[in-house]
């Protein structure tokens, strides 16, 4: 496994912990991953996918030996014990009510240091209107934006990440590009 952005607070040996605890968990067993060769070995890579449940940080994990760090809805660092793992697995918050500029700085910091950020374009489970987060990121620190699927189908768990896609254009254009190939990875998985 890749060795997470320089944070005091952040455990390479608390996430994988985690990480192989899931496969401990009935539901998320005989989980499927499918494009696993598109994650680049390193270098800073966005993975951008559709949002269901609480596993889906956990569920992208199991597609990439890279330690993926989060930004994750402030509400969940309530809990001062649940705070503490989420920070050592390489979380951080983010308040969703406003533009959240430390947050930004945090994932900037992140793919500087040719990191892992994974993020919910639609910002919360379920769907909304997409934001642009993804594309500023990615163009402001020129990280490949590597687009995700996490679907159960079937009674199964699946993971797809599609093609790589560059940092250019501008914000709209690329957040509209993500957000067409996270429908096309799912509607791949829903045809099944």
């Amino acid at each position: 496994m890749s060795r997470p952005a320089a944070d005091a607070q952040v455990s390479g040996w608390v996430y994988q912990m985690v990480i192989s605890s899931m496969t401990f968990v009935p539901r998320l067993q005989g989980v499927r991953v499918f494009g696993k060769q598109y994650i680049p070995l390193e270098g800073p890579v966005i993975l951008a996918g559709n949002h269901q449940t609480n596993f889906d940080p956990f569920l992208s994990a199991l597609g990439t030996r890279r330690f993926i760090h989060y930004m994750t809805k402030k509400e969940l660092f309530d809990n001062p014990v649940f705070s503490k793992i989420m920070t050592a697995g390489g979380s951080f918050a983010v308040d969703r009510s406003k533009n959240d500029i430390g947050a930004i700085r945090k994932a900037l910091e992140v793919l500087k240091g040719d990191g892992v950020l994974g993020i919910f374009p639609q910002g919360t489970r379920g769907g909304q209107e997409p934001l642009d987060g993804v594309a500023y990121l990615a163009l402001k620190a020129k990280a490949i934006i590597i687009p995700m699927s996490i679907l159960r189908h079937k009674g199964r768990w699946e993971i797809r990440y599609g093609v790589p896609i560059l940092p250019e254009g501008k914000l709209k254009e690329l957040t509209e590009k993500v957000m067409a190939s996270i429908a096309d990875l799912n509607k791949m998985t829903l045809e099944q």
